[in-house]
């Protein structure tokens, strides 16, 4: 005789074999263990979200350096038009070529330093945050803040996320915050150099 399976008993069979996807830590066998931690708060899973949320990290030095320096000339130049603008409409006062030239720079060269000072940041906190043992959680905010020990497997397993995953992407983020400060710098020293020995517009 042949038993017939039913359809519910067949559907039970096919979603026990499945098994739900689970995000880098939380509650699951490696992670916090702590019902107080969100899972967006897990260190491997705040890694995640960098890595999903924005690609400027994973690129060369070049082509980082090339974003920066789009970021340079876009905001440069609308620091251009501002004061040309500023310039051809202002019969009193007059903005010579060099003043000009130096606060573009200057507009430019701050921009892109906040654009990199932003993602040198992102990395950074993720780069501390799987290196710690003892980390700082909020339930709802900071009235219910805690301080927590990493499990032993769970600080294991961020250090090997923080060799592999973080630290190459870190050290190119690292060289290129330092020449987006470097061009600021030299943007900024520039224009107090130029404005200061010609006594602003005349």
């Amino acid at each position: 005789r042949v038993q017939q399976r039913s359809p519910t008993t067949e559907k039970k069979k096919t979603t026990t074999k499945k098994k739900a996807s689970r995000p880098i830590g939380g509650p699951g066998p490696v992670g916090m263990r702590d019902r107080r931690v969100q899972s967006a708060q897990e260190p491997g899973n705040e890694l995640r979200e960098l890595l999903e949320g924005s690609d400027w990290g994973l690129l060369g030095f070049p082509s980082i350096l090339l974003r920066f320096a789009a970021i340079y000339v876009a905001v440069g130049g609308l620091g251009w038009l501002l004061s040309d603008n500023y310039d051809t409409y202002n019969e009193l006062l007059t903005i010579p070529l060099a003043k000009r030239v130096t606060l573009a720079a200057l507009f430019g060269g701050f921009a892109s330093f906040f654009s990199a000072l932003r993602l040198f940041g992102a990395w950074k906190y993720i780069d501390a945050r799987l290196e710690d043992t003892n980390l700082y959680f909020e339930q709802t905010g900071w009235a219910d803040g805690f301080q927590l020990d990493k499990p032993d497997d769970t600080a294991f397993r961020d250090r090997l996320l923080r060799d592999e995953e973080v630290a190459p992407r870190l050290a190119v983020v690292t060289r290129a915050f330092y020449v987006a400060l470097l061009a600021a710098a030299l943007s900024f020293a520039a224009f107090l150099l130029v404005w200061s020995n010609t006594g602003g517009p005349s």
